[in-house]
């Protein structure tokens, strides 16, 4: 991913085309030619934007042919051939690769006895037994760009073992994490761990993690905390996954829930909005349980971190982490340089190449955001309410909406650095809208990390309700 904005070409969109511009312009995918297939990426540039548009506007006119652009890629839908189908498919239509199963690899099998004794020794005691051997897949999988074009992802997906016919399912969404090896569909992910023992191995619930974009199997960096593609890397991770578990017996049609801790809070409300705006119909949503989220990123989660002055240094990462999105993403947003203090801005795009644990990258940073930002900068976002960043940040708030189905979040009040003040903005905006959400405080002094474990534990207690129904 780089900071070009989307659709950012060199053509006038008019009847006649310059050959010598035309070739200037393919010639800008060459440095990443050879790279995977991409529907729709005409231009072979690794995105999927309006220049592609462009140019299958001017394929289909027959202004120019498939030997100008990568024939592969124009054949959007893959069935193996070109045709005026792949022209709508990409100006029109949602794009037909979504969710498409690319690839299902067996990870391991966690034997029951294996589950029962890393439950307790994870503090997850209060789930067990375990009573089922929990099947880990890692599946790979066709989803969106942030500009809307095909990328390609990687999750997990987890059956519980001798299990067959129609199952509940779980998606998790995983919390912070800014080392590719460290996703869910990786072998050694304690966040893929975590999903496989908490909700398959003692609940018997097939289960999704998403990678996210970036992350896992994914190219390029990922988007940290974008709505948009954490929602569409969890719907279409769904998607791949009841194809892969009719492949072994399993029918992922049954009550269907959302959960993350973290970033995975702030994903899973991405996922839950999405989901009941668009999909409701494919996938409905029986209850949701976002955990800890940054839910009101443009407003608390800004302010908090902009006001503090000693508070834990992961704070500094995750902002960090947050602000190298909005400039990847969002071409109205500053540049690294004009954000942070050198010699930070020359460190910080490698720093988060996905191959730097969180805790190399806060070894790396001061631990106070003053040390990190330039004043200027950190002044004009405090002042300005409209300030780019705010702007980017308001576009990736997810608390400004009405859920149908039960939603019940789940805080620590002393969380310092994701404040419960984002749940509560979230609680009084929905429950404004009609809703009949809820906020269940699981303590008052336990700090980010400690209170992902009762969180954990008391909403999938509460998943299992509804299956009691």
């Amino acid at each position: 991913m780089d900071n070009r904005a989307p659709g950012r070409g060199i053509f006038r969109p008019c009847g006649f085309w310059l050959p010598a511009a035309l070739a200037a312009w393919l010639a800008l995918g060459a440095a990443v030619a050879g790279q995977a297939r991409m529907p729709g990426d005409l231009n072979d540039d690794g995105f999927v934007d309006a220049a592609d548009r462009l140019l299958m506007r001017h394929l289909l006119a027959e202004n120019i042919g498939l030997s100008d652009v990568n024939a592969a890629n124009a054949d959007v839908n893959e069935d193996g051939v070109f045709r005026g189908v792949d022209g709508a498919w990409l100006l029109l239509l949602e794009p037909p690769y979504r969710g498409r199963l690319l690839a299902c690899a067996p990870v391991d099998t966690i034997s029951i006895a294996e589950a029962d004794f890393l439950l307790l020794v994870a503090g997850l005691g209060e789930l067990r037994p375990a009573r089922y051997p929990a099947v880990r897949y890692s599946v790979g999988y066709r989803t969106l760009s942030p500009w809307g074009g095909a990328a390609t992802a990687t999750g997990l997906l987890t059956l519980p073992g001798g299990v067959s016919g129609t199952l509940p399912v779980v998606s998790y969404q995983h919390g912070t994490i800014t080392d590719r090896a460290e996703a869910p569909s990786r072998p050694d992910s304690t966040e893929g761990l975590g999903a496989a023992l908490i909700y398959t191995a003692a609940g018997g619930y097939a289960a999704t993690a998403p990678d996210y974009l970036g992350l896992g199997g994914g190219l390029g960096r990922h988007p940290y905390l974008h709505a948009d593609t954490e929602a569409a890397a969890g719907i279409d991770l769904l998607r791949a996954a009841r194809t892969a578990a009719a492949g072994y017996g399993a029918a992922l049609d049954g009550p269907l829930f959302l959960t993350g801790y973290s970033q995975g809070g702030h994903a899973t409300m991405a996922l839950h909005r999405e989901l009941e705006r668009h999909f409701g119909a494919e996938w409905p949503v029986t209850a949701a349980a976002p955990m800890a989220g940054p839910y009101d990123l443009s407003g608390t989660m800004l302010d908090y971190a902009l006001s503090q002055d000693d508070y834990d240094p992961m704070l500094t990462v995750y902002v960090s982490d947050l602000l190298v999105m909005i400039t990847d993403v969002y071409p109205f947003a500053p540049a690294v340089a004009e954000m942070f203090q050198p010699p930070y801005d020359a460190q910080m795009l490698d720093l988060f190449d996905g191959t730097h644990t969180s805790g190399e990258i806060a070894a790396a940073l001061p631990s106070r955001l003053a040390d990190l930002l330039l004043p200027e900068f950190a002044a004009a976002v405090k002042a300005d309410p409209y300030h780019p960043v705010r702007v980017a940040a308001w576009l990736n708030d997810v608390y400004d909406w009405l859920p149908a189905a039960p939603l019940r979040m789940y805080h620590s009040a002393g969380d310092a650095v994701v404040p419960i003040g984002n749940a509560q903005v979230a609680l009084a905006r929905m429950t404004a809208l009609g809703a009949g959400v809820e906020l269940v405080v699981v303590s008052d002094t336990m700090g980010h990390g400690d209170a992902a474990i009762p969180c954990l534990i008391q909403s999938r207690l509460w998943f299992d309700e509804f299956l009691k129904r």
